[in-house]
């Protein structure tokens, strides 16, 4: 009978452990094929999860508040319905507000025109005249495509000019919501700086911005952005919606001379805002559907670096990596099938009796801990994939609740962990009848894994 018993053990033991190893190596398996997918959705169809996830901390994140150094000069539908012929005879009023502006001793003046065309030459001479009393102008360049180039003012406007920039943003190819622009541009050899970024250089004394690859110094302030083949993207940090950049209207400042005092020491930027004119409306992660004129972005990309507000994007390398150490960290925690207290679902202190979902995020995507569920389609029950009845204490999978959790709850046999052996299918030894083990708190036995 001893004989008898230990060979009956033995063969009980051999089958547990093949079903043990059948089960933590599909386990493994499992883990490395939602690894696997996850990297691939994420880089294929994350990138909105990754806009919607950005646009939500941006929003929940309340910064310091800062003095804004910038002010707008707003060509308003105010300001061209005074004017005969709108923005087609602007040059002699921004010329007189240039004027009143250049009085008040502003630290920079970027100006966001076309000034590549020849309008009245009464109103080019007055416009020319005004920017060379304007301290440290920045003038705008457009693009070229045919032949590519750049178009630059005329030269009567640019031979003033402290610098040329370009203004471009760059919205989204997912949503068009402009979280960036580029630093710089490139035709060939001929580059442009943002008009903020020369602003702000114009505005600290000038001085050449110093390149390397992973970043620009200009005027002692180190911005942290890699080049790229887009350039180098700046993440603008915009303002709250409880706080904005002063906006003053030409016609206002023009009506109202007294209203130029609100630009001393000021960096300026001057541009159209008028609906039925502007030529860029552009989304912002605070636009809840409004739009935003480029001329307004430009200077709240010169706060951000104004104030070193940066925000950098982590190496492509590390959302991967982080991932593949979650995954592990969930194969090692929930590692199924081995019996042993090492190897069982651990639960939180405190003994709350259940293990609370885990959030697996990857680059763009954030994921919940499914494998389980998962693999007990693979290789069984979720007996089966927790290794139920073969150890001390069974782990019993549940994957639903009231509330809608996944979570594990631990059980016990009987004193020893262990249930008769009628439970796991066999005859008594001693001929009496055995009770069945005992049911779950839904009304259901649990099964029992040999």
């Amino acid at each position: 009978m001893k004989a008898g018993r230990t060979a009956g053990e033995q063969s009980l033991t051999n089958r547990s452990l093949t079903v043990a190893a059948r089960n933590r190596a599909a386990y493994i398996a499992l883990l490395a094929a939602v690894f696997l997918v996850a990297v691939w959705a994420s880089y294929s169809f994350g990138a909105q999860i990754d806009n919607y996830s950005y646009d939500k901390m941006f929003r929940l994140y309340n910064p310091p508040p800062w003095k804004p150094e910038s002010i707008i000069l707003a060509i308003d539908d105010d300001t061209l319905n005074s004017i005969d012929r709108g923005m087609e005879n602007i040059r002699p009023a921004l010329a007189r507000g240039l004027r009143l502006i250049n009085a008040a001793e502003p630290r920079a003046v970027a100006v966001d025109l076309i000034l590549s065309d020849r309008r009245d030459e009464a109103a080019d001479a007055a416009l020319s005249e005004a920017f060379r009393a304007t301290p440290h102008l920045v003038l705008s360049s457009t693009l070229l495509d045919d032949p590519p180039g750049w178009q630059d003012p005329r030269p009567e406007f640019a031979r003033w000019a402290g610098a040329l920039g370009h203004v471009y943003a760059k919205p989204d190819d997912e949503d068009s919501v402009t979280r960036v622009i580029p630093l710089d541009r490139h035709v060939g050899r001929e580059q442009r700086w943002a008009i903020a970024l020369e602003a702000f250089r114009l505005s600290r004394g000038g001085g050449t911005p110093l390149e390397s690859p992973g970043d620009v110094e200009v005027a002692g302030t180190l911005i942290p952005f890699k080049r790229t083949d887009e350039g180098r993207l700046l993440r603008i940090r915009y303002l709250p919606p409880d706080r904005s950049i002063t906006r003053v209207s030409l016609h206002r400042l023009l009506d109202h001379p007294g209203e130029a005092a609100r630009f001393t020491g000021k960096v300026v930027f001057v541009g159209v805002t008028a609906a039925t004119a502007v030529r860029d409306r552009l989304f912002t992660p605070y636009s809840y559907g409004a739009t935003t004129t480029g001329i307004e972005i430009h200077a709240e990309a010169f706060e951000t670096i104004a104030q070193r507000l940066f925000l950098t994007d982590v190496p492509l390398s590390w959302p991967p990596f982080f991932s593949l150490l979650l995954v592990a960290a969930q194969g090692a925690a929930a590692k199924p099938g081995d019996g042993q207290a090492g190897g069982r679902l651990h639960q939180p202190a405190g003994g709350a009796g259940r293990e609370q979902p885990v959030l697996a995020q990857d680059r763009h995507v954030v994921g919940h801990p499914l494998e389980q569920v998962l693999l007990s389609a693979v290789v069984g029950d979720e007996d089966d994939v927790l290794g139920g009845g073969h150890g001390d204490d069974a782990a019993v999978g549940h994957a639903a609740s009231s509330r809608g959790h996944s979570f594990f709850r631990h059980s016990r046999g009987n004193a020893r962990g262990r249930w008769p052996p009628a439970a796991r299918g066999r005859e008594p030894r001693n001929g009496r009848s055995s009770t069945a083990p005992p049911a779950r708190r839904g009304g259901t036995p649990r099964r029992i894994i040999p």
